[in-house]
């Protein structure tokens, strides 16, 4: 989401979150089961933009707060009877980023997004650290 103050100046404000299972066999013949992982970002920051006939070009120094969570798993090794557990866990981290990109301007209402680029810095804390997020879309104004 982003607020414009200015036709030069706004305020963004970016959240996405991913997830998906890591299957036993990922890790290893002497594993069973699977574990959920999900990593969540919010990005706050000024934004500036830079608008041209059909374009609009932008960027973002964020603050950015990061969490991965990681459900239980276990594990079986046929060296030792009995199944260990992997106890789910929770991280959080804050830390800096930047971000830019580029809108295609369709309508008075409309954009395409053709690139936006998120790289965040790493964090305080025990977070997921550095990532790049690159994503595209629609862009609707109101």
């Amino acid at each position: 989401m982003n607020l414009n103050f200015h036709k030069y100046v706004g305020l963004a404000i970016d959240f996405d979150t991913s997830s998906w299972t890591v299957h036993a066999r990922d890790i290893g013949d002497f594993s069973r089961g699977k574990q959920q992982i999900r990593l969540s970002f919010l990005s706050i920051g000024p934004r500036f933009i830079w608008r041209r006939e059909r374009f609009i070009l932008f960027g973002t120094p964020t603050m950015d707060y990061q969490r991965s969570q990681f459900s239980s798993m276990t594990i079986a090794d046929p060296a030792n009877p009995g199944n260990q557990i992997v106890p789910a866990s929770n991280s959080n981290a804050w830390g800096l980023g930047l971000a830019g990109g580029m809108d295609l301007i369709l309508t008075k209402h409309i954009a395409l997004r053709l690139a936006q680029i998120n790289y965040s810095l790493g964090g305080l804390g025990e977070g997921p650290g550095r990532r790049l997020r690159i994503k595209t879309g629609i862009v609707l104004g109101f």
